[in-house]
């Protein structure tokens, strides 16, 4: 019953506009000895849907104020990556023909340098690896899609459809691991379990990872690799599970973190948009030692460098 909620809850969501969140949570109190092991001096980047806005906050603080905003170029953004050079990647729910849209800014600049629509429709996702290759992960029509593109063009070389089932589409996060493979979560609407699959690079050899826990996740299914590539994925009863490397069992649990598409830093810590705020753990912890609120809307994903 509570994955066919969120399964239908989800639909209502893909379905509608964005709406603006009735209260935020309130701030929490920062135990010190958290603040000590968490990495300081990053920028937290936050998609926010509801105001049109890719938020820049400090990391690592608690309710900070933003450090900075981009709204040129942005359309009810859902996905958000940040590369080694800085460039910022936007997948954006609308705009284009109005299924949406990949907006790229290099490092520093508020107005994008790329903007990419061709082989687009309903992006959820985004991911690029060392290369420079990006990898848009979306709903597609009837079934999840990833689609790759080379540095600088506007022009799919490659794309994939992770599964033969077709129906309603729920293309959850991406991540990249240290030798370069893709992992991508999806799952379709009535068709459950949820599946985590691997790519290597340029979408090549396919595997899916045959996770165990997945019975039921929402569309919100997050998914983010650590700098040892434990791999931490958005599960049911609003949890996070983490799966060490090789292991189809999940080693640990995050409870009480039902959210977007979060993303973690290389030293483990986690960012996990909650619909309402962002959340920031640290590494191995199962309680938010700070929360982000100050400007949010609708946070829908997180990116951090």
């Amino acid at each position: 019953m509570l994955n066919t909620i969120f399964a239908i809850s989800s639909l209502v969501a893909l379905l509608s506009p964005p709406t603006r969140s009735a209260t935020h949570a309130p701030p929490l109190l920062v135990p010190h000895t958290m603040e000590k092991t968490h990495t300081a001096a990053k920028t937290l980047y936050v998609a926010d849907a509801g105001n049109n806005t890719i938020w820049l906050f400090p990391a690592g603080v608690n309710n900070p104020s933003p450090s900075g905003a981009i709204t040129i170029g942005v359309d009810a953004p859902v996905g958000v990556w940040v590369d080694g050079a800085g460039t910022l990647y936007v997948a954006n729910s609308r705009g284009g023909t109005g299924v949406g849209s990949i907006t790229e800014y290099l490092a520093g600049q508020t107005s994008p340098s790329l903007t990419i629509t061709n082989g687009i429709f309903r992006p959820v996702s985004v991911a690029v690896d060392r290369s420079g290759t990006l990898y848009v992960g979306q709903d597609g029509q009837f079934t999840p899609q990833i689609v790759a593109y080379a540095p600088g063009s506007t022009t799919p070389e490659a794309s994939v459809f992770p599964t033969k089932q077709t129906g309603i589409p729920f293309m959850g996060g991406m991540g990249i691991d240290s030798a370069g493979n893709l992992f991508a979560a999806f799952f379709v609407y009535h068709k459950l379990p949820a599946h985590v699959v691997e790519f290597a690079p340029g979408l090549t050899n396919e595997r899916d990872l045959m996770l165990h826990g997945l019975g039921g996740v929402d569309i919100f299914a997050g998914l983010a690799l650590d700098g040892a590539d434990n791999l931490y994925v958005g599960a049911p009863n609003r949890h996070i599970y983490a799966y060490q490397p090789g292991s189809q069992q999940p080693f640990k649990t995050i409870p009480s973190a039902l959210g977007g598409r979060f993303v973690s830093d290389t030293a483990g810590n986690l960012y996990v948009p909650t619909g309402t705020e962002v959340d920031e753990y640290a590494a191995g912890a199962k309680t938010p030692f700070a929360r982000v609120t100050s400007s949010l809307d609708i946070p829908e994903a997180t990116a951090v460098r």
